[in-house]
């Protein structure tokens, strides 16, 4: 038994969890991957704006970076850096619908 569990403190999951996961994170799609684990990515929400990334960004439960296809959709959340580029953080590729849709 752990400290948490003991005094009551054990975090246990919950929706609030997941839902502050996703707190702030945008959908766009991969343009660029690059042979050293980098890529880009651009959203409609930041239009005209390259995003960079890099496999360690990658959620676990998503598609690792050897898997990952130039046009596929994803939803990240963007970091202002110093230098006043937008780096993505916390990605995870997502179901695009809309290509479900079409093909049917």
């Amino acid at each position: 038994m752990s400290f948490r569990e003991i005094f009551g403190t054990a975090k246990k999951p919950s929706e609030k969890t997941e839902e502050k996961k996703e707190e702030g994170k945008i959908e766009g799609k991969i343009i660029h991957l690059g042979t050293g684990g980098w890529g880009f990515i651009t959203s409609e929400a930041m239009p005209f704006t390259r995003i960079f990334f890099h496999w360690t960004t990658l959620e676990g439960d998503t598609l690792r970076f050897p898997d990952l296809k130039k046009g596929m959709h994803v939803k990240f959340l963007p970091q202002l850096r110093d230098d006043g580029t937008y780096r993505a953080l916390r990605i995870r590729v997502i179901e695009d619908d809309k290509k479900d849709g079409e093909s049917e």
